[in-house]
């Protein structure tokens, strides 16, 4: 895989990535606090969704995604599968949100490279479909997601989340992954190594992005961040500084 990253404006980045899959599997895209705009061109194979446990997909080779703060979304894709992609990532905020879930669209644009002209590509937006992992949760559900997402820094434990909705954590757990497919630790877990992977590539040193993904432990940062990512943060820093040092040439 060959990346590349640049700090475009002020706490936007755009990153490029080429890749191909040597297996058919699939991906978890949970944003955190940051929101992704995404130029995908598939060279070979397919690349997929998948919402509310359905296959969502668009023919053609030329696709955008949108995936707001604190969304989540699941990808599918065929082994050999070759794709680029050049994605906007940031926690600035919009003046007016044009969407709060997740979307897969075409356009004929290109990818507009400022804050402002993001608001406005979304404004034009009119054909999409939604590629939320699930498009209507639950009451519980929803308010236990809510919870994990807002309260991540801090370390907050499922256990916690189970007392404070007055229900038991199996109960609790048994319901959000029947909606979400996964169970809510797993989104725990995902949500925080995002948090720590994307201040990684913003420039912060591992002990850093380790606090501000909500570990006060750092080996246990370490360790969910390899079984997620299959590398170590020292070694996706390393890529990381190569990749802005390669945006610069």
């Amino acid at each position: 895989m060959t990346f590349s990253c640049s700090e475009i404006d002020v706490g936007l980045y755009l990153i490029a990535k080429r890749y191909t899959t040597t297996t058919a599997g699939n991906g978890s895209d949970i944003s955190g606090p940051y929101w992704m705009l995404a130029e995908i061109e598939v060279q070979s194979g397919a690349i997929w969704w998948r919402s509310d446990r359905r296959d969502v997909r668009l023919s053609g080779k030329h696709l955008f995604i949108f995936v707001p703060a604190f969304s989540w979304a699941m990808e599918r894709y065929d082994k050999h599968t070759h794709l680029h992609l050049r994605a906007l990532l940031s926690r600035r905020t919009f003046r007016n949100p044009t969407f709060t879930h997740p979307i897969l669209f075409q356009s004929d644009q290109a990818l507009p490279l400022s804050l402002a002209e993001v608001e406005t590509f979304l404004e034009h937006v009119t054909v999409f479909k939604n590629i939320s992992t699930s498009t209507n949760p639950s009451a519980l559900s929803s308010r236990v997601k809510r919870e994990i997402d807002f309260n991540y820094a801090a370390g907050v434990q499922i256990q916690a989340i189970a007392k404070k909705l007055k229900t038991q954590s199996a109960v609790l757990s048994r319901n959000f992954r029947s909606e979400f497919g996964e169970t809510p630790s797993f989104y725990r877990k995902g949500l925080r190594v995002t948090v720590g992977m994307h201040e990684l590539m913003m420039g912060r040193p591992p002990a850093e992005a380790a606090h501000l993904a909500g570990y006060s432990d750092l080996g246990r940062f370490y360790k969910q961040f390899r079984a997620y990512l299959k590398q170590t943060p020292a070694e996706y820093l390393i890529k990381s500084k190569n990749a802005k040092n390669t945006s610069r040439a």
